[in-house]
Parts: C-alpha cells; sequence; structure tokens
C-alpha cells in the first residue's frame, strides 16, 4: 500500500500547486478589462501596481484594439549610467483563466527595445531598437523604427523602416493614424532646436521621405513623444525646458484647426503634470484612458487617467 500512498500524495501536491496557479490567474486584479485595474477618474492612478508598475522602470502602454494584449517596455537594470539602454518590450494576454504573467516579447530581448505601437488593425507593430541594421552586424550606435508583422500567434521577424524614416540619428516612439502616417520624433540635422516632431505619409505600401511638421509643434525646445490621434485631430507631445513647464518634462497637447494648421501646444497641467518627468503618453484604442510615464515616484513607473483631461485643453474657438 505504500507505493500507492506515494503516488497519490504526490498527485495531490500537483494538484494543489496547478489550483495555486488557477488562483494566481483569476486573482482580482488579474481579469478583465485594463487587467482588471479599477478605472481612474481626473486624478492619474498608478497602473497595476507591483505587476506592471515595479520597482523597475516601466514606459510604455499599449493595448490591442480588442483589449486582449497588453505590451509595456520594462529596464531592470539598475547603472543610471545606462538608463534607458536595457528597455526590453514585455507582453501580456487576457485567456479564459484571466491575464498572463509578463513575459519578453519574441522580436525582444536582445539589445534596446521600446516605444511599441500597434497599428489600427493589430496587424503590424511599431518600436524603436539599437539592434544592428545588418544580420550579423555591430550594435547600432542610434536608435531605429523598426516593424513587425504578425503571423498568426507570433510575430515575423523584425524589419527596419528604412533611410525615408530613420536617420543617423536617433528615432523615437513612433505612432500612426488610420490612414497610416507615421509621426515620430528625433534630433536628427534641420530641425528647430532639440528633438522635433516629424511625419512620414503613408502610400503605394511605403512610407514616404519624413517632414518635420513645423511650428507651432516644433520649437527651440525640446519636443518628443508624440502621440497622434488616429482621426489627427490632436497630439500629445513631451516637451521640455519650456517657460510654462511644471517640471523636467510635461505633457502637451495641440489640436488641428480648419485650416489644417496646428493650434499653440498647451501644457495639460496638474495633477497630470508634475514637478518630475511626464512622458510616453499613449490614449487607449477605445479613446477612454490617457496612459503615460511619470517619475514622481522617484523610478518610472505607469499612469492612467481619465482621457477627458485631453479635451479640456481644446482652445474656446474649437470647442
Amino acid at each position: 500500500m505504500k507505493p500507492h500512498f506515494v503516488v497519490l500524495a504526490r498527485l495531490l501536491a500537483v494538484l494543489i500547486v496547478l489550483n495555486g496557479c488557477m488562483r494566481r490567474a483569476d486573482s482580482p486584479g488579474m481579469k478583465g478589462p485594463y487587467l482588471g485595474q479599477v478605472p481612474p477618474s481626473v486624478t492619474p492612478e498608478v497602473f497595476a501596481p507591483e505587476t506592471i508598475s515595479t520597482r523597475d522602470d516601466e514606459i510604455n502602454a499599449v493595448f490591442s484594439v480588442d483589449g486582449k494584449e497588453f505590451y509595456f517596455s520594462r529596464d531592470t537594470y539598475r547603472d543610471v549610467s545606462r538608463a534607458g539602454r536595457d528597455y526590453t518590450i514585455m507582453f501580456m494576454k487576457e485567456n479564459m483563466n484571466g491575464w498572463t504573467e509578463p513575459r519578453v516579447a519574441s522580436f525582444a530581448g536582445d539589445y534596446m527595445n521600446a516605444d511599441m505601437f500597434m497599428t489600427r488593425g493589430d496587424r503590424y507593430l511599431l518600436y524603436c531598437s539599437d539592434r544592428p541594421v545588418d544580420i550579423g552586424g555591430p550594435r547600432n550606435e542610434d536608435a531605429d523604427i523598426w516593424v513587425v508583422e504578425r503571423i498568426e500567434d507570433s510575430w515575423s521577424e523584425p524589419r527596419n523602416l528604412g533611410p525615408a524614416v530613420n536617420s543617423e540619428s536617433n528615432e523615437w516612439y513612433p505612432t500612426t493614424t488610420l490612414d497610416g502616417t507615421l509621426y515620430f520624433s528625433s534630433p536628427r540635422e534641420g530641425g528647430f532646436g532639440g528633438p522635433d516632431v516629424y511625419r512620414s505619409r503613408f502610400e503605394d505600401g511605403r512610407y514616404l521621405d519624413a517632414e518635420n511638421i513645423g511650428a507651432p509643434v516644433n520649437t527651440q525646445y525640446n519636443e518628443g513623444d508624440v502621440f497622434i490621434a488616429p482621426d489627427e485631430r490632436y497630439l500629445i507631445v513631451v516637451s521640455s525646458n519650456r517657460p510654462d513647464g511644471l517640471g523636467s518634462g510635461d505633457l502637451y497637447v495641440a489640436f488641428r484647426k480648419r485650416d489644417g494648421t496646428w493650434t499653440e501646444p498647451r501644457n495639460i497641467g496638474a495633477p497630470v503634470n508634475s514637478d518630475a518627468l511626464e512622458y510616453c503618453p499613449m490614449v487607449s484604442p477605445d479613446g477612454k484612458y490617457l496612459f503615460f510615464t511619470s517619475r514622481r515616484s522617484g523610478n518610472d513607473d505607469l499612469y492612467w487617467v481619465d482621457a477627458g483631461v485631453i479635451e479640456e485643453s481644446k482652445p474656446d474657438e474649437l470647442k
């Protein structure tokens, strides 16, 4: 009887472990829309503390259109001299048991990978990396924009967007409109001062040469991490060194006027912006929430807030 008792005991132990895993997957906060988190109001809240926002540095918050996938970037390297050099793209999926634990994306893991954006059909994912442009070549000295294509439940090999978009300087934070127009930031030569916002139209299956979108969005100050609304109605840009800034970097919003030009970027203000750095804005696909990264806690965490704060910054003449 003893061998049977040992077998039963081991089987019971396995069942207990499996039940524990199921309970963790189904635990409150890990099941339902937006990782089961309680939606915020007009006061920003830390997004998914301990699961997403941890003692490490986290940036970017990208949901698929159906809300069943979530991507973010994490930097676990604590050497401040390497800040931003070890970002890795993580992802989670919702299944019948709840949200999976964060895992490294199939196309990431090596080199620096961050600033991803899923095109509106979720077929393509854009991101930034210093991976070699040529297979087997040296690590790139600057960050380029890359793309992967969805293949069933995985992603293709990364493809560099090429010289129409990328330059010998850094390219950061790609986002696109419904018609495929790409917006991003770069400190390349020929700008207004620091990093500027650029745009590349998508025609006949390819990106056209990038163009600086000009004033009043771009200035002698620093403009980066631009989010463009799907209908190109507004853009959110991170800017630093402006006289009306609250911290080392703030979120500003500019609206497209009837003549196609942009309004003066307006500081979204407190409590979204603080005396710390706010960056990496991203509006959820349903338009309900504004996600961003803030350093107000001492390290980089993800925050979210009701997207109504964007409309509050609209000039009276456009209301």
